[in-house]
């Protein structure tokens, strides 16, 4: 259950048009993040068949069908109140985006799924964990220049305890979770089930659950993924294990930038070819 947490829904534009959103600050970090994944060259088709798991509310297929309007977009989230949002910002391209709600794994399940109905870029099958990570994240970002927090820079002016105390109410309320279940199967029954002919983009932003997607995918079905970009969330060395598991496969172009730095964890982008 949402225990009543679900925000009205909002809207910002892109380039495209109108977006459904919850937050229309994050709506709008999403759409500026959704640039990354082009900033490396892609060599796709006129026609190209995408999977894009971990649609969110479809800045990405949005994106996509903007670039490319002959494109096939297989859309994955496991969220149902996302899910709506998404089907709500990519039902006007009809057939050219297939929209699923489910969220790709490493075996058919159902999960527990936190909701961020805040922040719904952090839902995930991650539990929340202590907010003084967060709390502290925002606080340093306070001084970065480019990042959403820097235009109230002026609060470093206070002591930093006091601006803890204020920033702790603020993360509080924007990564308050509620668990609900999603359900869960591998890439590889996606394309058995949905006659995926080939992949010529893999587009994985799946919150700390890369490894466990890239596990679902069986070993005839690795040669259909022509290209892959994706954001990882490496706490352990993750990334080195990513682009080893890719080049095992045929990868042989791999580039990892490193897109931000949290307490707990590195993030990165990471573009592969063949």
């Amino acid at each position: 259950m949402l225990d009543g947490l679900t925000p009205s829904v909002k809207y910002i534009r892109d380039r495209s048009g109108r977006v459904a959103c919850f937050s229309r600050n994050e709506a709008r970090t999403v759409r500026k993040q959704v640039r990354r994944y082009f900033a490396a060259p892609l060599v796709l088709p006129d026609e190209p068949v995408i999977v894009d798991a971990g649609a969110h509310v479809g800045m990405f297929c949005r994106e996509v069908m903007r670039r490319v309007p002959r494109a096939t977009v297989y859309a994955f989230e496991p969220s149902p109140l996302t899910f709506a949002l998404l089907t709500m910002n990519t039902y006007r391209f009809g057939e050219h985006v297939q929209r699923v709600n489910l969220g790709l794994c490493d075996r058919a399940c159902t999960k527990a799924f936190w909701h961020y109905p805040h922040t719904l870029s952090l839902s995930g099958i991650q539990a929340p964990g202590d907010v003084r990570p967060h709390t502290e994240a925002v606080y340093e970002m306070l001084s970065m220049r480019g990042s959403d927090y820097y235009r109230f820079r002026a609060l470093r002016l206070l002591p930093r305890v006091l601006v803890l105390r204020l920033l702790d109410v603020f993360v509080r309320h924007y990564v308050k979770a509620s668990e609900t279940h999603a359900r869960f199967i591998t890439l590889s029954d996606a394309i058995d089930r949905h006659v995926i002919p080939r992949i010529d983009l893999l587009k994985i932003d799946v919150e700390r659950s890369e490894m466990e997607l890239l596990a679902g995918i069986r070993a005839e079905h690795w040669p259909l993924v022509r290209n892959v970009v994706m954001e990882i969330h490496d706490r352990n060395g993750q990334t080195d294990e990513i682009e080893a598991i890719l080049r095992r496969h045929g990868f042989t172009e791999i580039s990892t930038q490193l897109d931000s730095v949290a307490p707990d964890e590195q993030v990165f982008l990471l573009h592969a070819a063949r």
